[in-house]
């Protein structure tokens, strides 16, 4: 029994971090397909991805790896052997989170294009994306639960790898050298909370669903 409860938890963390990490990756393709299409300039330049798949993306896809077994994971996982990671519910759920954060991302971005500059327009579309990716691994811990039934210090791995990022994303607005080299501008602290509540929407959007699956008996 034991065994089989930790490999059901080994195959949902693995399962969940690839389904992180490509949904991270298929945001940042439409969010440049987006902009495309509708003829603005790039809302993110090749250092800005980078940063975002090695640094944003990577320690906490490391953390979520590593989730520990869950109580009653037999409970609410009651499904045969599984033949492949990627089943219709693995896209279904890929293409949404997708899909919901590429658009508040270009939503973000075309409002500064109308309201500043393009390189502020820059600054909050790369602020925006880091900081949603961040706050959605916290949705990613579990397909079933909410991240406050996970219980928060469950896993401290995921709270320094999300603490991290976020202390090098306020460094790095906030000295010369990385903004030179990042080409982007220092965000105020009235930008920054408008900022922090936008990027909730994502992670919110995906614990709701997971609340009504669980009310609806779901599971």
């Amino acid at each position: 029994v034991s065994a089989v409860e930790e490999g059901r938890a080994i195959y949902g963390n693995i399962r969940r971090t690839i389904q992180y990490l490509l949904s991270g990756n298929l945001s940042e393709i439409l969010i440049m397909l987006g902009a495309a299409i509708v003829g603005w300039p790039a809302p993110l330049a090749p250092i800005h991805l980078l940063w975002i798949n090695l640094v944003t993306d990577g320690l906490p896809a490391l953390a979520l790896a590593a989730e520990p077994v869950p109580k009653n994971v037999l409970g609410f996982t009651k499904r045969p052997s599984p033949t492949t990671f990627f089943d219709r519910g693995f896209y279904r759920e890929m293409i949404f989170v997708g899909f919901i954060t590429s658009v508040l991302t270009l939503a973000v971005y075309g409002y500064s294009l109308r309201t500043a500059d393009e390189i502020t327009a820059r600054t909050h579309a790369f602020s925006f994306l880091v900081f949603a990716e961040l706050f959605r691994s916290f949705a990613c811990r579990s397909e079933y639960k909410t991240f406050f039934q996970m219980g928060v210090t469950s896993n401290i791995y995921h709270l320094v790898a999300v603490s991290i990022p976020i202390s090098f994303q306020i460094v790095l607005h906030h000295t010369d050298f990385f903004r030179d080299l990042f080409k982007v501008k220092e965000i105020s602290w009235a930008e920054c909370f408008v900022m922090f509540s936008l990027t909730l929407i994502p992670v919110t959007v995906i614990e709701g669903r997971k609340w009504l699956k669980q009310k609806r008996g779901g599971l």
